[in-house]
C-alpha cells in the first residue's frame, strides 16, 4: 500500500498544482475541519480557543467517533455550545473513510473550488489572536499555510531533534513567514498536516478519495508522499513570523502511529471534564514555546458554575 499511495499522491499533488485553474483565487473561503477522538476536553479547549481568537465567521466542522463511556461527555459538549451555529458536529457512525467522503460531499458546494480547509487535531489549542483577513493574506503567497511553525520554531518535539526556520530559504514580509520546504524529516518540511494547517478542498477532496488509509494519522502520513512532487515544484509553505497553535502532548488515543509523550490516562481527563474542570494555556509559557508540539504551557482551572 506504501508504493500505491506514493504514486496516487504524487500524482494528485502534481495535477493538480500544475493546473492552472488551480491558481488561488482572490476571493477564497475558509472552513475548518477538527478531528476529535474521545477527548471531550481537549476539544473544549479548542473550541473555546477557535471562538476566542479566530476573528472572522467560519464555519467549523467536528467529525468526531467515541467510545460508549464518552459518548454522553460529548453530548454534554455539544449541549455548551448550541448557540454557536457555526458548530457542526458530524458524529462517524461508519468507517472514517465513508464519513469523511459524506462531509466532503456537504461540503462541496458551488464554492467547492474556492474552499481552503483549515485542520486542526482535538488536543491543539490556538493561542494567539488572528485575523481572517491576515489569514487571507497568507494564502496569496503559499499554496498550503500553517499555523504551527513560527521563527521561535527551534525544535521538534515529536522527533526529539533541533529544527530551524533559519535552515531554509525563507522571506518576512511584515507578520508573514514563507518557507521552500526541503527534503529532510523535520516539522518545517511537513507539507499536508492536520495540524492547523490548510489543503485546498479540491486537493484534499482526491486525497480522501483515492489514497488507502484507515483513519486521521494514516491519511496524513499517505498525502505527504505528495510532499515529494509539492518540493520538486519548488512550492512554498507560508506561516504567521510568530507561532499561534500548539499541539499539547497530554494523553494518547489513536494506534495507527506511535507518539512520543508521558502521556495521563483518557480516563482521568474525562474524569475532570465530567466534573467540570477545563484545560487551559498558561499564558505564562507561551514565550517559551519553541515546537510544535510540547507537554507543558498547560494547566487545569475548575469552571465557575
Amino acid at each position: 500500500m506504501k508504493i500505491y499511495n506514493f504514486f496516487i499522491s504524487n500524482l494528485l499533488v502534481g495535477l493538480y498544482f500544475l493546473n492552472p485553474i488551480n491558481k488561488r483565487k482572490k476571493d477564497l473561503i475558509l472552513e475548518i475541519i477538527i478531528f476529535s477522538f474521545n477527548r471531550p476536553l481537549q476539544l473544549e479547549s479548542l473550541l473555546q480557543s477557535l471562538n476566542s481568537n479566530l476573528d472572522g465567521n467560519v464555519k467549523i466542522n467536528i467529525l468526531y467517533r467515541t467510545d460508549n463511556k464518552t459518548h454522553n461527555l460529548y453530548e454534554k459538549l455539544k449541549r455548551e455550545f448550541i448557540n454557536n451555529r457555526n458548530l457542526n458536529f458530524v458524529y462517524q457512525d461508519e468507517s472514517f473513510k465513508i464519513s469523511l467522503f459524506k462531509l466532503i460531499k456537504k461540503l462541496s458546494d458551488k464554492y467547492y473550488t474556492k474552499k481552503e480547509i483549515l485542520f486542526f487535531v482535538d488536543d491543539q489549542i490556538l493561542f494567539r489572536k488572528i485575523k481572517l483577513c491576515s489569514i487571507k493574506k497568507l494564502f496569496k503567497i503559499a499554496p498550503i499555510t500553517t499555523l504551527r511553525i513560527g521563527i521561535n520554531t527551534k525544535r521538534s518535539f515529536n522527533l526529539n531533534k533541533k529544527q530551524s526556520i533559519k535552515d531554509y530559504t525563507y522571506s518576512i514580509t511584515k507578520d508573514l513567514l514563507t518557507w521552500q520546504p526541503l527534503f529532510k524529516e523535520d516539522d518545517i518540511s511537513y507539507v499536508f498536516s492536520f495540524d492547523s494547517s490548510t489543503i485546498p478542498l479540491k486537493l484534499f477532496s482526491k486525497f480522501s478519495r483515492y489514497l488507502y488509509y484507515k483513519g486521521p494519522n494514516t491519511l496524513e502520513s499517505a498525502m505527504n508522499y505528495g510532499g515529494f512532487t509539492f518540493k520538486i515544484l519548488r512550492l512554498k509553505i507560508s506561516s504567521f513570523v510568530k507561532q499561534c497553535a500548539i499541539n499539547f502532548v497530554i494523553t494518547k488515543v489513536q494506534k495507527e502511529t506511535n507518539n512520543r509523550g508521558d502521556f495521563l490516562e483518557i480516563m482521568e481527563l474525562n474524569k475532570l471534564f465530567k466534573n467540570n474542570w477545563k484545560l487551559k494555556i498558561d499564558i505564562n509559557e507561551i514565550d517559551k514555546f519553541d515546537s510544535p508540539h510540547t507537554d507543558i504551557g498547560y494547566l487545569f482551572e475548575k469552571k465557575e458554575i
